[in-house]
């Protein structure tokens, strides 16, 4: 796909999902919107729908944490870290939250913070081949930070699962794909459909586990966010 077809899709994004906010101004869509402006590198635009949606949402931190980004994307170092810091007060098993404090603590050669950020983050997702190159950088000399010991259990999991999963649905299901406007892609690496069957299973994880109550209602939330998308997307 082409960098311009890639645009296309988000811009596409863009339109629809900010036809819904001005439908429905308490919806969950702001996620989406900001995630597409973000895609695209307009962090100002970024920041204005991640305000808004917080507004609307105080507790929705993955605006928040979409936020931070932007601020550092801008260069605005100090602006990201005090998002991202409350960010993790708020939800200390944010994947993307801590991940991006680890790098930010890493530009500021604060070693110790930035190696504390990334091994919290790297017990979250053990398989990310990233943090495990970074962290080997970070502790030559010293000793080794993870220890199979300190894995965190897979309830822990939950929200570094939610928001990989939030992610990978709003970057490669789109409207462009929905209305039929353009051809299907070949290389679509996961449809809506195939994105609610690995939600599904992880929503039995979280029962069987008996994960905390934020974790359950931010699943239960984006699941009917998803369906309603769905629902419309259908009769486009």
């Amino acid at each position: 796909m082409t960098t311009d077809e890639i645009k296309s899709r988000y811009l596409r994004d863009i339109e629809y999902f900010s036809k819904k906010i001005e439908q429905i101004p308490n919806s969950k869509c702001y996620y989406p919107l900001a995630f597409a402006y973000l895609q695209l590198q307009k962090y100002d635009d970024v920041i204005d729908v991640c305000e808004k949606g917080l507004e609307k949402h105080p507790d929705y931190m993955q605006l928040a944490t979409l936020m931070g980004e932007s601020f550092l994307s801008k260069g605005l170092r100090e602006e990201a870290r005090a998002i991202l810091e409350s960010v993790v007060a708020a939800d200390s098993f944010n994947f993307r939250a801590l991940k991006l404090l680890g790098d930010i603590y890493r530009d500021e050669n604060k070693l110790e913070q930035a190696i504390e950020n990334y091994r919290r983050a790297y017990k979250l997702s053990p398989e990310s081949e990233e943090l495990k190159k970074i962290l080997a950088e970070l502790n030559q000399g010293r000793e080794e930070v993870i220890t199979a010991e300190d894995k965190v259990e897979d309830k822990y999991s939950l929200d570094a699962d939610l928001d990989k999963i939030m992610d990978d649905i709003f970057k490669n299901v789109n409207v462009s794909q929905a209305t039929g406007d353009v051809e299907e892609d070949s290389t679509l690496e996961l449809s809506l459909e195939d994105s609610l069957k690995m939600i599904n299973p992880i929503s039995d994880k979280s029962k069987s586990a008996d994960p905390n109550e934020k974790i359950l209602k931010t699943l239960n939330e984006m699941l009917k966010n998803i369906e309603h998308i769905k629902g419309e997307r259908e009769l486009l």
